[in-house]
Parts: C-alpha cells; sequence; structure tokens
C-alpha cells in the first residue's frame, strides 16, 4: 500500500472505483485527518487531462456549503494526480443492502441535503455527473455531503479512457449522458431519483447485463413501481418518478425545487398521522310513541284486543 504522498501520510486505504483510490491520510503540516483521492491515470503525458484535473477541483474548491465535501487541496507528483479533501467516516451505499431498504423518512431527509449542496453548485456552474451512492459521504452526525464534483468530466478528457458511453456510473446515468448530447444540471437531479429509488428499495431500479440493455432501460422503460408492503408514501413516490422523467424538461427544474417537494411530501404525511380519528356516530335510540292520555276527568276506555280466528257470522239472507 502507498506509505506517503507529498506531505500526507497514508493511513489506510477506505475506497476507490473508476477514477482512482481513496486513502484516510494525515497532513504532516497541519495534523488533521484528510482524505487523499489519488488518480489512477498518470497526468504528465496528457496535457489536455492534466488541465480538466486541475480545473475541476479548484471549481470544486469554491463551493462552500454544509452538504458539499470541502476540498483543500490538489497536487501532482511524479506524474500522479491526487486530491485533498474533508474526511467523512462513512458513506451512503455502506447502508443499501437487497432486501434492507432505509425508511423513507430517513431516505428523504438524506436527498434533501443532497439535493441543497447541488443547487449551491449548480448555481455556480458546477455540474457533478455521477451522483450515486458512493458519492454522497455521511458525517458522524448523520449528515450527507456530496463529493468528487466535476470528477467524471475531468476523466472523459483522458486520451486513456475509452469512452463508451458519456460520463457517470451506469446505473444512475441520465438518458441525456449516454449520448453526445448537451447536458445541464437536470442529469444530477435524475441521478439523485435513481438513488433516492434505490435507498427506499434496496435496489436500482434498472438493471442490465450490458451497456446496451442498460441503456434501454433508461430511455424506455417506465419508472418501476416501488412495492406496497415497503410502506413508502405515494407522494414521496411521485418524487422518484418526477425526477427521473426521461425528458429534462418533466423534471424538477432545478435541485431546491426536488428538496422543497420532498420537504412538502414529509409535512404532508405526518399531517395525515396526527389528525385526530373521526368520533364514531353515535346512535340516536328510537323512542315509542306516548299512549293517547284520557281527556281530563274521563274513565280510561279499555282497549278491546283485535279479534282473532274466523270473522263473526253474517245473518242470512231471506
Amino acid at each position: 500500500m502507498l506509505q506517503r504522498i507529498g506531505r500526507y501520510e497514508i493511513l489506510d486505504r477506505i475506497g476507490g472505483g473508476a477514477f482512482g483510490t481513496v486513502y484516510r491520510a494525515r497532513d504532516t503540516v497541519l495534523d488533521r485527518v484528510v482524505a487523499v483521492k489519488v488518480i489512477n491515470q498518470p497526468v504528465t503525458d496528457d496535457p489536455e487531462f492534466l488541465e480538466s484535473l486541475q480545473r475541476e477541483p479548484r471549481l470544486a474548491a469554491r463551493l462552500t456549503h454544509p452538504n458539499v465535501v470541502t476540498v483543500h487541496d490538489f497536487q501532482v507528483e511524479d506524474g500522479t494526480a491526487y486530491i485533498v479533501m474533508e474526511f467523512l467516516p462513512d458513506s451512503l451505499d455502506k447502508h443499501i443492502r437487497p432486501g434492507q431498504p432505509i425508511p423513507y423518512r430517513r431516505a428523504a431527509e438524506i436527498v434533501i441535503q443532497v439535493s441543497r449542496g447541488l443547487a449551491h453548485a449548480h448555481t455556480q456552474g458546477v455540474i457533478h455527473r455521477d451522483i450515486k451512492p458512493g458519492n454522497i459521504l455521511l458525517t458522524s452526525e448523520g449528515d450527507a455531503q456530496v463529493t468528487d464534483f466535476g470528477i467524471a468530466r475531468a476523466m472523459v478528457s483522458s486520451s486513456r479512457v475509452q469512452q463508451t458511453y458519456g460520463t457517470g456510473t451506469t446505473l444512475y446515468m441520465s438518458p441525456e449522458q449516454w449520448s453526445d448530447g448537451p447536458i445541464d444540471h437536470r442529469a444530477d437531479i435524475y441521478s439523485l431519483g435513481v438513488t433516492l429509488f434505490e435507498m427506499l428499495t434496496g435496489s436500482a431500479p434498472f438493471q442490465g447485463q450490458s451497456f446496451q440493455a442498460l441503456y434501454i432501460q433508461h430511455r424506455d422503460a417506465p419508472v418501476p413501481p416501488i412495492p406496497r408492503h415497503l410502506g413508502v408514501p405515494r407522494v414521496v413516490g411521485n418524487v422518484v418518478r418526477r425526477a427521473m422523467a426521461k425528458s429534462p424538461n418533466d423534471r424538477f427544474a432545478d435541485a431546491e425545487a426536488m428538496a422543497t417537494a420532498l420537504e412538502a411530501a414529509l409535512i404532508g404525511v405526518a399531517s395525515r398521522e396526527q389528525r385526530p380519528a373521526e368520533p364514531p356516530v353515535e346512535e340516536i335510540p328510537v323512542v315509542a310513541p306516548p299512549e293517547p292520555q284520557p281527556a281530563l276527568g274521563q274513565e280510561p276506555q279499555p282497549v278491546e284486543p283485535p279479534v282473532r280466528g274466523t270473522p263473526a257470522a253474517q245473518p242470512l239472507r231471506p
């Protein structure tokens, strides 16, 4: 394992993916624990890639928001590029398991926080392009922060990266990311909708054995229904479906609108749950009408019982 890079002493490996390996490290100058992402592509002989890598972390470093991971530094040493970031102890992907969905309230809270972080980034002109559970980190208090802004965009500028389809991670990519068409902030909204679906159900909405099979589903297949037995309110499912609309124009206009819709959904569900039950309708007893009373000073007349049997004999006609 890598022992040291620059002024950072490597403590242990905490993650990795297609774009690089992440280590927990100690900053020997400032004496603090940080996360160091070592990019797995050489940069010295790829000027376009190096320029993009320098640009994207610089843009990310401008983002100051409670739901965005802080970028501390970017360096190149012996042809290896690395990004130094705030260290957070946990990530969302560790909490999603098949058959073990995250309760809908907790899932919605996480997505609301991520939406707010994305909204801030989008106003700064920064699109993530690779929203997925592995890029959503969690603080020790359970708050969500987004990491790896712009890394996907920087990677595709490398001449060594095979660009089979667009940018991002195939399970979460919006339909427009699979082609060479324009991409805007609504691609992040789609990927966040996929992430919310996975949190609520324990699995991604679309599965496939090939890139082509996944692309066709993202492009054409409707969003699968959320199983009823999971108890996810319909209003929360509606947010998922709108975020995952095939056309960007049918999605939420921005990430803040998605956060607002989820907040309204949670408030509406809570108000219905706290509403007192309707009191049972009181049955009004049927009271028999009072018997008629004799006039003052008049003896009550006996009531003749009704005659049952054959009718009284009639006189014979002559």
